[in-house]
């Protein structure tokens, strides 16, 4: 044999546990391979499923629970995947915008007016039954209430000097009236004639300080059916 003669290089043959070993490290890596992938699958599919199907995969373990634990177990399944409640957002626009509506203060009623209460006016009645014993046997027809004036107090003053003549402690009670009077004429040659006098009055009826009433013509006008010279026509200034 010949010193530094190069020799051709042979493969040797693996051994039997030289190929166990290498055949141990390729199913390790491909098992090691497989379970990051599964890893990673389930960690993307965890992330892909929404807060109802979590929630329901939660409470799907919580019934494999003992009994005891199970209703703590859904409590919390609950709290941690159940839906949130929007929170409440302040309102935009112009109703947002808009000024506080003013305070308004309650209505207090206006005091009465401050001076004497005059007392209840005299009623229709009565004022009829003054002007039926006014005229002669009460043959009055059609009566009627036609105004009535504020009532007032007298001024207690003399009509010389300008006032109305009515103590300042009596109160009068303007009224304006209408009625009827009807009454048979006899004419001078024989028969009768059927008159009918439509009167207007002011009345002016005063209650004092005793509480006596009394009642005071102020004027009147009358038209006669059928025009005759002695119709009364007016008095008083009319009415």
């Amino acid at each position: 044999m010949r010193v530094g003669a190069r020799h051709p290089l042979h493969a040797r043959p693996l051994s039997t546990l030289g190929l166990i070993a290498l055949l141990s490290c390729c199913v390790a890596f491909g098992t090691s391979t497989a379970v990051a992938r599964a890893a990673t699958t389930k960690s993307h599919t965890a992330k892909s499923l929404t807060r109802a199907q979590k929630l329901s995969q939660a409470l799907k373990a919580c019934k494999k629970q003992p009994k005891r634990k199970r209703a703590a177990c859904v409590r919390a399944a609950k709290r941690k995947y159940g839906p949130h409640h929007a929170a409440t957002t302040a309102p935009s626009g112009p109703a947002a915008t808009a000024p506080p509506a003013p305070v308004t203060s309650p209505t207090v009623p206006a005091p009465p007016p401050a001076g004497p209460v005059a007392p209840a006016g005299p009623t229709d009645a009565q004022i009829q039954q003054w002007v039926c014993e006014h005229h002669i046997n009460c043959g009055i027809q059609n009566f009627m209430v036609l105004e009535r004036g504020v009532p007032r107090l007298g001024t207690g003053v003399s009509q010389a000097s300008g006032g109305d003549n009515v103590p300042s402690d009596t109160w009068i009670f303007p009224v304006l009236v209408s009625f009827d009077v009807r009454s048979e004429i006899t004419l001078l040659y024989g028969g009768t004639e059927t008159e009918i006098q439509h009167t207007r009055e002011k009345i002016k009826a005063q209650f004092d300080h005793t509480g006596a009433w009394a009642l005071f013509t102020a004027g009147s006008s009358t038209t006669c059916e059928p025009v005759i010279a002695s119709c009364p026509g007016e008095t008083g200034g009319g009415a």
